[in-house]
């Protein structure tokens, strides 16, 4: 409470930096409650208050090599609706994994990610997709150059064994509450591999 954006980004990067990485294509993402809806943005001078959220997204980079993730962290309490919108968040995550096997298509993905919105009540919550590719990235994006190869909505793109994807389960301004979770997921016979492995459970600190 009290400490800023801008503290939370220099701690990030400094431990970052410290375990060896290298300087990623994107800085991360920091931001609280208020600027929730500002896509690609990042920290401020803002001081965190109790009941903000604080969006975190961001990535190691090892030889170009990036491997993004991203959480929620509620300040002192979490609001109404939090815990409810959390476990959906990371159950649609679970489903788009599971779908995420070589030979399924980036929709069919999507389409397992929205199944579990919508049979929790939410069907009127739709993102333009529910992760991209990723890998080798250079500034200003860790999603290589142009468009990103996204799980759309109705994508015919058709998955491969060995591509590798940032996984997201984004719920934010659902009139329910609001929570962030985001992985990279290797796609494998078995379905999608996270490779990262922090916790996904909602956080109050």
């Amino acid at each position: 409470m009290g400490v800023t954006e801008r503290a939370i980004a220099t701690a990030a990067v400094t431990a970052m930096m410290a375990a060896g990485g290298e300087p990623p294509a994107f800085w991360p993402f920091i931001r609280a409650t208020s600027r929730f809806n500002e896509d690609h943005t990042t920290w401020t001078d803002y001081p965190l208050r109790p009941g903000d959220g604080l969006f975190v997204e961001l990535s190691g980079s090892i030889g170009r090599y990036h491997a993004p993730m991203g959480r929620m962290i509620f300040v002192d309490e979490a609001p109404p609706g939090s815990e409810f919108v959390s476990e959906v968040c990371i159950a649609a995550f679970d489903a788009a994994c599971d779908a995420a096997r070589p030979g399924a298509r980036a929709g069919e993905v999507y389409a397992a990610w929205q199944w579990v919105v919508d049979a929790a009540g939410l069907s009127h919550y739709r993102r333009h997709h529910c992760g991209y590719a990723t890998g080798i990235g250079f500034p200003p994006s860790w999603s290589g150059n142009g468009v990103p190869r996204a799980l759309r909505p109705d994508s015919p793109t058709e998955l491969v064994d060995g591509m590798v994807f940032h996984m997201m389960s984004w719920m934010l301004e659902t009139g329910a509450g609001d929570y962030f979770v985001s992985d990279t997921v290797a796609i494998t016979a078995a379905g999608g591999e996270r490779l990262t492995t922090a916790s996904r459970e909602l956080r109050v600190m």
